[in-house]
């Protein structure tokens, strides 16, 4: 953490990020992206494939991975509490540190069943006011499989229907807006933006959207006194859920999009290219016709194509 601290990765190669669907837009992407290349034999590919060994030293692994998945659950809401001083050409530091939180924790999660899923949803809920309200890091627990799908939309849900009213941003008002505008950043994120999952995995959440968006529908309260706030808010999410209800149905799977399953599709292809550079090497023709290509190359360079046929 203190070396990418220190020195940031650089942006992720063009022909590198386009391979990843909304990489090009998404910090987060971006950043995942940007850590895949970092090398194979360096600290943080190391570290991530070393976390299963440690734990299966360990005499009570249960206890250590939930003492320390609290650590880093605190330590991922600090991160966005840290002055950000963009460097150019580099990616953004808040949200490599929060995959690599993230990749810890799915290497914790390997090991510790339903356990962290539920500690993960408890330890969230439990959190004070906005503070509970980040993006980033909900969208995050989404894409890595951390919590389950259907307790993410229970939770969402009733986020939004608490009572009382949040009086920030809607003075006490008609709908929970601090909530709601939580939820549709979120389901705008890991639905339409990282495509982590689909409109049908959070049924509840979509069905209390639905029934704020016409409960407070302008047909249906003519005269109503709405906040700015309010009426945004409400603009918002009859956009995205009328989106996502327009989304094709899926044909196949969600593509895992976390800094571990990339890191592991690279270390596959490497471990590929070193079985073929071997296997070349021992191949006496292929190394003949790589001479003789080479030599063709040099004579034409310095003597142009010949006038009767190969060299």
């Amino acid at each position: 953490v203190q070396t990418l601290i220190d020195s940031p990765p650089l942006l992720p190669p063009i022909d590198i990020a386009t391979l990843y669907s909304h990489c090009l837009s998404d910090l987060a992407l971006e950043a995942c992206t940007a850590l895949v290349e970092l090398p194979l034999d360096g600290e943080l590919a190391s570290m991530l494939q070393r976390i299963p060994r440690w734990l299966a030293q360990c005499a009570q692994s249960e206890v250590v991975i939930m003492e320390v998945s609290q650590r880093i659950f605190r330590k991922m809401f600090e991160v966005f509490k840290m002055p950000q001083v963009p460097i150019p050409d580099s990616i953004s530091v808040m949200h490599a540190l929060l995959e690599v939180y993230l990749a810890v924790f799915e290497r914790l999660k390997e090991r510790s069943k339903d356990m962290l899923g539920k500690s993960l949803l408890v330890w969230l809920d439990e959190i004070p006011g906005l503070s509970r309200y980040n993006v980033d890091i909900l969208a995050g627990l989404v894409r890595y499989s951390l919590i389950p799908i259907s307790s993410f939309d229970r939770l969402l849900a009733q986020w939004m229907e608490s009572r009382p009213r949040d009086p920030i941003f809607g003075g006490g008002g008609a709908i929970n807006t601090p909530a709601m505008d939580f939820v549709v950043s979120t389901l705008n994120l890991v639905v339409l933006r990282q495509r982590a999952i689909y409109g049908s995995d959070v049924p509840e959440c979509m069905e209390v959207l639905v029934k704020e968006i016409n409960r407070h529908s302008v047909g249906a309260n003519a005269g109503a006194a709405y906040t700015p706030q309010e009426v945004g808010v409400l603009e918002k999410a009859a956009a995205m859920v009328e989106e996502v209800q327009g989304l094709a149905t899926p044909t196949t799977g969600v593509v895992r999009q976390t800094l571990n399953s990339m890191l592991t599709e690279r270390i596959a292809e490497d471990a590929r290219y070193q079985e073929d550079v071997a296997a070349d090497a021992n191949d006496p023709a292929l190394s003949r016709e790589i001479i003789l290509d080479i030599f063709e190359e040099w004579y034409i360079m310095y003597n142009g194509p010949p006038d009767d046929g190969p060299i």
